[in-house]
């Protein structure tokens, strides 16, 4: 039986069964499973609790999940410490309180049961109440749309962090740089680190919201007050890779040779064409024209370097440029989205060297 199939005879099952929650042997048992169909069941379930087609409610029980009002999504949090999960029908995201966060971390995957509308009380200010205590009344009582508590963890986002070591005297602990974390991670010992060194951590562990989150430490960054460390620090914590696997380098050294194999194209190098990118820009890839037709008509031309004349669909560049979505820009560096024979060579529009472009 297919997953989707799979989820067709689970949904019918809620639906006849008018039932809210099933545990696995429960569905078992009603879609007469045996054997090889059985263990794939779970397997089935596991790929639809991930991908929010059904929830867990406690313990091993699944439920189509609106119909007792859990919703399954990314959570962002915030640096105010509280967060949203996205809406998976695109609706209205769903605001969770910090309070309401367990031991959800940014990043990870978590189920969020939808809290009872509170009625929105109208704002007042009694004789005696200072101005600030109406704030905060009002503020209590604003309609924030739909809100909801986390109630189950289903997949860490496990990224590397980066932060400054710290010490209680008896205990080793990690501050993490970015805002959004508002919980020291405690570390079992310092891998070489000195305290106050920028480090990087991976998480391992966190099931009691009354106490640190554990992470061990990866790599030693250096000094958290030596600012060359900043760019750095940012690069690892986000995930970023200067590097490229060695299979897309090679490949991107080996598209040069397509240069000589244009296609039919328009031989515009005799036109007067400037590159509008300033003189300390990081790439060149936008240029203008400005000509007169025979009509006396101004002609804008617009010219964009052409990519996609180098990296083909499907290709190993293509797969990776799709990979990182777009190249990171930081203050004294560039994280590019495809490698430097392409970025700042063949797509990079040069001045007085042939390059291929799409015009307009």
């Amino acid at each position: 039986m297919k997953k989707c199939d799979f989820f067709q005879s689970i949904q019918a099952l809620f639906s006849e069964k008018k039932v809210k929650t099933l545990t696995v042997s429960e569905i078992a048992k009603a879609l007469n499973l045996r054997g090889g169909a059985r263990k794939k069941l779970d397997r089935v379930l596991r790929d639809l609790l991930v991908a929010g087609s059904i929830v867990k409610v406690g313990g091993n029980r699944y439920s189509l999940g609106k119909l007792v009002d859990l919703h399954t999504g990314t959570i962002t949090i915030l640096r105010s410490g509280n967060a949203f999960l996205d809406s998976p029908d695109g609706g209205e995201s769903i605001f969770v309180s910090k309070s309401d966060l367990g031991t959800a971390l940014p990043g990870d995957r978590v189920v969020v049961r939808l809290l009872p509308k509170v009625a929105k009380s109208p704002s007042f200010r009694p004789h005696g109440r200072s101005r600030r205590s109406r704030r905060v009344e009002t503020t209590q009582t604003k309609d924030k749309g739909p809100s909801g508590k986390v109630v189950e963890i289903l997949e860490r986002v496990h990224r590397e962090i980066v932060g400054t070591l710290k010490t209680t005297g008896k205990f080793l602990y990690v501050v993490p740089i970015h805002q959004a974390y508002k919980h020291d991670f405690y570390v079992p010992d310092d891998k070489g680190a000195d305290i106050n060194d920028r480090v990087l951590i991976r998480f391992s562990d966190w099931e009691n919201k009354h106490v640190s989150p554990e992470a061990e430490i990866i790599d030693v960054l250096g000094p958290a007050d030596n600012p060359s460390l900043d760019t750095l620090s940012i690069i690892r914590h986000y995930g970023f890779s200067p590097d490229f696997p060695a299979d897309v380098q090679a490949e991107a050294e080996s598209v040069s040779s397509y240069m000589k194999r244009p296609g039919q194209r328009k031989d515009m190098r005799d036109a007067l064409i400037i590159t509008i990118d300033p003189a300390r820009s990081r790439d060149f890839d936008d240029a203008l024209s400005l000509e007169v037709d025979s009509d006396g008509n101004r002609v804008l031309g617009v010219h964009i370097a052409d990519v996609s004349h180098f990296v083909r669909h499907n290709s190993k560049l293509d797969a990776e440029a799709k990979r990182r979505g777009n190249s990171v820009y930081l203050p004294d560096m560039v994280v590019p989205m495809l490698p430097e024979q392409l970025s700042n060579g063949m797509c990079s529009l040069r001045p007085d060297e042939d390059r291929l472009a799409f015009s307009a």
